[in-house]
């Protein structure tokens, strides 16, 4: 799973979810993650966090996925700042 935390620039209206794509096709040119389809990204979360002209930002935090029979948990994988 993949959550996406933003902290954006300005009050102007966005849509959160266009502001994935581009992080995901960077996490995949980068082998952060082996693709960005279903089979890999089997969940995610995108949330606006606060407006910060000064700092804006995107949290990105990685879970890998561990199969237990028929309960899926996730793992956090180390912090890599990109």
């Amino acid at each position: 799973s993949i959550e996406y935390v933003f902290t954006l620039p300005d009050k102007r209206d966005r849509d959160l979810s266009n502001l994935i794509k581009g992080i995901e096709d960077y996490l995949v040119s980068e082998k952060v993650i082996l693709d960005d389809n279903y089979k890999i990204v089997t969940k995610f979360l995108v949330r606006y966090d606060s407006i910060s002209k000064v700092n804006p930002q995107a949290s990105i935090v990685i879970r890998r996925a561990v199969s237990h029979t028929q309960n899926t948990q996730f793992q956090e994988t180390p912090s890599t700042e990109i």
